[in-house]
């Protein structure tokens, strides 16, 4: 069998070479494409200064600390988790419990006044909107640094922690951790922070730490779970994802009025904003031919088309009002997006437009400008000023037929322009982007493959300055398998992403999973939220270092299975057509594909990487539990494949041992679904189980 498997692995490497290659070239710079031809690469410049020289003085001197931490009297909760997680992390540090004062300001005193001031003979660390920050003169650009953006400074004997809203104020704590102890989460139960810390220098900040990207979505059910462990309960925090929701800065869309707990939508919600058991008899122009959209030129009636503008701008004010911008801040952004279907209006007029425009978004971008304009004069009334939203945003759905741009290409210029000025996007208008069928998510951004992906995305970027992206970097069909989008999601491809304005990316993969994530989807999850953050990383270095920190010595070999992996994948790809533009929907579950020789080897890399850190049964067998069940998490997908695939070829007793560990492993992880379409892990097991008892 080998002789079948490695030499064909062999004589595609240089071919797979650049799918694995990340460089991060400088703006305007060509860069030959696997074509032979040139490609200009975008880069990105954020703004990530970690200014802190350390000074004479001490945080820390002989295990002992002069300092306080001060939070204000009166501050949210996620105030008191940046409060938490500095003293949990400081003390897992240094083993030092900081005390902690309240600043005794009044609730309604925003000059904090009434509270502690600033002194150069004191030693507080001071944690938010605190009387020490109001008093101290130090200016906090709230704008620049948005919600989740941070900045830490030193001024005299004091330190100021404080954010652009108050999640920015709990990341500036783990920024802070990160240059004082190095610390850094890894996954819900792996994380480094430096120990026994007795002396620490106290140190110059001037830190100013801004998200690359505005929106940083959660795209892994791991985000959502909860734990009674105090570091697990908090990592999706530590990976600055901020919400349980991937839709947490959406306004959700009634279909009915004045009532939150109706029914609602953030996205495919255009029927929440025009119900069809409402509408459809009075205004049977504003749905689409099929019933399964609605028709975005209310088949030609301009009267009715401006009558559905109105009702949907309506929708909009409700809900406007019932999210008020004192109680749900983060609510800055409304959708108005089309049903999860094809079906666009095939009426005479919506034809025409798309003639005209090659595109179905003419249509959609004209409705939704409308729609944006009457929300704004709404907004601008003085009655409704307590509902108002500076950056309101209104965002229509580019999915399927609506992901061309109507925009061309001027060659005078070399630069992509709306076709005309009807379907330039206005100023609070943005696009949410859904290029599923015009990337492959396989290959590098920049390859041959991926220029159509690149030049829709180009011509959106010409035309607005918000744009929201939903990618795709898992096999909605196959949790159990390797999904190789990590040459797609690195370096220059997320700097590729936040040089078009990119405000946010719900980057699909595994939300509906839970328990595990297996087939290399933890390290997508870490490396999807450093360079989200922060975008100029180099995705070599984070693939290294999460290795380190997951397994230890075993490293290097749980490193080794992962490149076969990938080889493999890029193997089966190349020779069946998966390198495609699309959703990965792939079936890849075939014995040929994966033989039986190979399963076995990463099985085996896996029981080797396990003896390997055997040492730590005995010298800290928290640790060693932490690993094994790193390890146990990537020997699920070759164990599923083998049973799935070749469970007729094994051994009655070989089969009966690999089912008895497969179900013991996803049992103790609590693992729910094989894929996206709902197939439980408990039911495979229990076929396998049957199969045994027969």
């Amino acid at each position: 069998m080998k002789k079948k498997i490695f030499p064909k692995i062999v004589c595609v490497l240089l071919s797979v070479c650049a799918l694995f290659a990340t460089a991060c070239g400088g703006k305007g710079e060509k860069d030959a494409d696997t074509d032979g031809t040139s490609v200009q690469k975008n880069t990105f410049q954020g703004t990530h200064v970690y200014d802190a020289p350390e000074t004479d003085g001490y945080l820390l001197q002989n295990g002992k600390t002069e300092y306080k931490l001060v939070i204000p009297s009166y501050c949210s909760s996620t105030v008191k988790t940046a409060r938490d997680e500095f003293l949990h992390l400081f003390k897992k540090a240094t083993n030092v419990q900081l005390s902690v004062l309240l600043d005794g300001a009044n609730e309604n005193d925003t000059t904090g006044e009434s509270g502690l001031q600033h002194s150069a003979h004191t030693k507080y660390i001071s944690i938010g909107e605190t009387s020490l920050l109001h008093s101290s003169g130090i200016a906090i650009d709230r704008m620049e640094l948005g919600d989740d953006g941070g900045r830490i400074v030193t001024k005299d004997e004091n330190v100021y922690l404080v954010g652009g809203g108050d999640t920015g104020t709990l990341f500036s704590v783990y920024t802070f951790m990160s240059i004082v102890f190095d610390f850094e989460q890894y996954y819900k139960d792996c994380m480094e922070i430096d120990t026994g810390v007795t002396q620490v220098k106290m140190r110059q900040f001037n830190v100013t730490d801004i998200p690359d990207f505005e929106f940083r979505a959660n795209n892994y059910g791991a985000f959502s779970e909860t734990s009674v462990d105090y570091d697990e309960n908090n990592f999706r925090n530590r990976m600055r994802i901020v919400g349980n929701s991937w839709s947490y800065p959406f306004m959700p869309i009634h279909e009915a009025y004045n009532d939150i707990n109706t029914k609602k939508d953030t996205i495919h919600n255009v029927f929440k904003y025009l119900p069809k058991a409402t509408y459809q008899i009075a205004h049977p122009e504003w749905f689409a031919d099929s019933g399964r959209q609605i028709c975005y030129t209310a088949h030609g009636d301009e009267n009715s088309w401006e009558l559905m503008a109105q009702e949907c701008a309506k929708k909009v004010e409700n809900s406007l009002m019932l999210y008020t911008p004192d109680v749900y801040p983060d609510m800055n952004t409304a959708t108005l997006t089309m049903e999860d279907n094809s079906d666009a209006c095939t009426c005479a007029d919506c034809t025409a437009l798309n003639e005209q425009y090659q595109t179905d978004a003419a249509g959609a971008i004209r409705l939704v400008n409308r729609v944006a304009q009457l929300v704004d004069e709404w907004m601008d009334l003085e009655e409704n000023e307590a509902y108002k939203r500076e950056t309101f945003t209104l965002i229509f759905f580019a999915y399927n037929s609506m992901v061309p741009a109507p925009a061309v290409y001027n060659e005078s210029t070399q630069k992509w322009e709306a076709m005309d000025e009807s379907v330039k996007l206005h100023e609070n208008v943005g696009v949410f982007l859904a290029p599923n069928n015009n990337f492959d998510y396989q290959t590098n951004i920049y390859a041959a493959g991926n220029d159509a992906g690149r030049n829709c995305i180009d011509a959106w970027a010409a035309m607005c300055d918000k744009i929201y992206f939903w990618t795709y970097s898992t096999n909605f069909s196959h949790y159990f398998y390797m999904h190789d989008s990590f040459s797609f999601f690195d370096t220059e491809g997320y700097q590729y992403f936040a040089a078009k304005n990119a405000k946010y990316i719900f980057n699909q993969s595994q939300f509906d999973q839970r328990g595990a994530y297996t087939a290399w989807h933890c390290l997508k999850m870490y490396l999807d939220s450093k360079m989200l953050w922060n975008s100029s990383l180099n995705t070599n270095e984070l693939i290294d270092r999460w290795f380190n920190a997951m397994f230890k010595e075993a490293a290097p070999i749980m490193k080794t299975m992962f490149t076969e992996m990938r080889l493999q994948n890029a193997v089966i790809s190349k020779e069946n057509g998966f390198y495609v533009a699309g959703i990965a929907y792939f079936a890849v579950d075939k014995s040929s594909y994966w033989p039986l020789a190979l399963l076995n080897s990463w099985r085996k890399y896996c029981d080797s990487a396990l003896e390997t850190v055997a040492r730590y049964q005995d010298i800290d067998p928290t640790l060693y539990e932490q690993i094994r069940k790193h390890i146990e998490m990537e020997w699920l997908s070759p164990a599923f494949m083998t049973l799935s695939l070749h469970k007729n070829e094994l051994s009655q007793k070989d089969k009966g041992e690999l089912v008895s560990r497969f179900s013991k492993s996803v049992k103790e992880f609590g693992m729910l679904r094989i894929n996206h379409f709902r197939m439980e892990v408990s039911d495979f097991i229990g076929g396998l189980q049957g199969e045994q008892n027969e």
